[in-house]
């Protein structure tokens, strides 16, 4: 049993590496400014490395949201993002518009030469997921493709990655991820309300924790089950063209992995009365590691609550040396240790990701100005969104759907 690691640093801004005076600055544009636009906004204004050319959105309130927001920056405000391509001083972009326009503009980003963080979901159709990957590949001038996926980066789920990473609980074997929210927030002409627009929800909202499933466990899906409804919210509502509201707020998703892992997600979007909003446990041959994430709108960290748990099985338990005829005490179970992994309050300030949002931007500006790669490339992307689109339609069938099908799908779509 390997020990351990310690902890991770705390995400701040007084002690970044990268926080250095002269040092190089990227220059960013954001393509949309609505919720998560801001976030972004918000996050950049708080990084040395980054300096924010322009932003553009075609609705006025959008625009507007952004001037409040960066009123102290010299920021260039656009109706028309092939406007912001052309600016030589945009070295990267942000892609933060709704989800069905993700695949269009992502194919203007790449004729422009400039790095890109796409926000997630990278599209809402297999061919466009297959599309984008493959044109990446055909770029002769390397830029940086980065698909936005914020959750790797939340502080507790990062140290659950760096501990299975590492081998403390042993091999993996079982991942089940719990989110219990609030129903999905008013967007611009109700884009969110419709699989048509958004891709569906287990798309739009959990391709985040399909991308984290692959990320831990390290391996690829081999068949994906799922249930689900719309039960409960935005029953009566419609789109901005008058389509019924028709997305799922409850689901079950499993997956079975090739390395014989298996995941679950169980998603409610009308249980914001919860004391976490994400929950992730994951358990190996050798103990239990625990991660819980606080709601969207928190913005005071509480040092006394418990948000990281690790278990680490009895010796005996784990080399097969099990022979009771009543069930252990608690002291022969093993040991475990509980602690609070704090957040800077600046950042929980700046978005709704616990953090994340800038841990996740202050990396990709690294990797844009030092050449690196991205943690999160177009394939991830497209690999989590392909993992959605296989749960929406194990719903719709009732059936069963095979990763196979799946990939030979996306792969005729690169042709």
């Amino acid at each position: 049993l390997i020990a351990p690691p310690p902890p991770p640093n705390l995400i701040s801004l007084s002690d970044c590496s990268f926080c250095r005076i002269g040092m190089e600055r990227l220059g960013i544009g954001i393509i949309g400014t609505g919720c998560i636009g801001i976030e972004h906004l918000r996050n950049l204004l708080l990084l040395p490395s980054a300096r924010i050319v322009a932003a553009a959105d075609p609705y006025q309130p959008s625009r507007q949201s952004a001037v409040q927001c960066a009123a102290s920056s010299d920021m260039l405000l656009l109706d028309d993002y092939q406007e912001l391509l052309k600016l030589d001083e945009v070295d990267a972009v942000i892609i933060c518009t709704p989800n069905d326009h993700h695949a269009e503009v992502l194919e203007h980003v790449m004729r422009s030469g400039k790095h890109c963080l796409v926000e997630k979901p990278l599209a809402i159709h297999v061919q466009d997921c297959s599309k984008a990957v493959a044109e990446e590949r055909k770029l002769s001038q390397r830029a940086l493709f980065w698909c936005a996926m914020e959750y790797r980066y939340i502080p507790t789920i990062a140290r659950l990655i760096a501990e299975a990473d590492r081998g403390t609980i042993g091999t993996l074997r079982t991942l089940t991820i719990r989110e219990n929210r609030f129903p999905f927030l008013r967007k611009v002409d109700n884009w969110n309300r419709t699989n048509a627009r958004s891709g569906g929800t287990l798309v739009e909202k959990c391709c985040h924790f399909f991308d984290l499933m692959r990320r831990i466990l390290k391996s690829e899906p081999r068949r994906v089950f799922a249930s689900g409804g719309q039960n409960v919210n935005h029953l009566t509502e419609t789109d901005g063209s008058a389509s019924a509201s028709d997305i799922l707020d409850n689901a079950y998703v499993i997956i079975e992995f090739e390395s014989g892992a298996r995941s679950m997600l169980e998603l409610c979007m009308f249980a914001e009365a919860s004391k976490h909003q994400e929950e992730v446990c994951l358990i190996g041959t050798h103990g239990k590691l625990e991660a819980f994430a606080p709601s969207h709108g928190l913005k005071r960290d509480d040092a006394t609550i418990i948000n990281f748990r690790r278990g680490i099985r009895n010796a005996a338990f784990v080399h097969g040396e099990w022979d009771r005829t009543e069930p252990p005490p608690p002291e022969d179970c093993g040991e475990l240790t509980e602690e609070h992994i704090p957040i800077d309050p600046q950042l929980l300030e700046a978005g709704n990701h616990a953090g994340a949002t800038f841990e996740e931007l202050q990396r990709f500006t690294t990797a844009a100005l030092g050449g690196g790669e991205a943690e999160v490339s177009l394939t991830d992307g497209a690999m989590a969104v392909l993992m959605g689109i296989a749960a929406q339609r194990s719903i719709t069938s009732g059936l069963p759907i095979s990763w196979a099908d799946m990939m030979e799908e996306y792969h005729a779509g690169m042709i």
